[in-house]
């Protein structure tokens, strides 16, 4: 009984050991689906006098990131992360995002990118690493209320992670 307890504490000591590299991975890949810091935007949020963009252009670096571990060592972890961004208007702006590993070669990601005027959420199933990817936008609110859409997001370093990313905004048809 004692050795087969051994060996099952081993087995369960080498994954743990083999995840950890992965989690690394993705706690650094994560930021691909969003960034922050040194931001820049081609165009800036809606404005009630302004006709409202269907592009936004940023580029974002990764400033932090924890591990909220649900004890498996792997699957079932949550790693949080906040960005902050300045579009070219000199507003500012931030990123919540969670992600959440789903096997060693993929992770699920939900983002809120938060503009002065409103947000826009995106999730999307991310194959690691990570070299470009293209996410759903979800919804919106404020100026963004409904919008849908799709963020294509490129990885241009990882050291830091930058990501170049593109927003293809769909609002709602308002005469329906």
């Amino acid at each position: 009984m004692a050795l087969k307890q051994r060996h099952a504490t081993r087995i369960l000591a080498e994954r743990v050991r083999l995840r950890r590299p992965v989690r690394v991975v993705i706690a650094i890949l994560t930021g691909a689906l969003v960034a922050s810091a040194t931001a820049v935007a081609v165009a800036s949020t809606a404005s009630s006098s302004a006709p409202r963009p269907h592009q936004i252009h940023i580029v974002t670096t990764l400033t932090s990131s924890a591990t909220n571990s649900a004890g498996l060592g792997g699957p079932g972890d949550v790693i949080a992360q906040v960005f902050s961004f300045e579009l070219a208007s000199g507003a500012a702006g931030h990123i919540d995002a969670s992600v959440q590993l789903v096997s060693s070669s993929e992770q699920l990601s939900h983002v809120a990118f938060v503009f002065p005027r409103g947000q826009i959420d995106a999730q999307a199933a991310v194959s690691l690493p990570p070299t470009s990817f293209t996410a759903a936008i979800t919804g919106g609110t404020g100026a963004y209320a409904g919008v849908s859409g799709v963020v294509v997001n490129t990885v241009t370093s990882t050291s830091p992670l930058t990501i170049d990313r593109t927003l293809h905004l769909i609002y709602p048809d308002k005469t329906r």
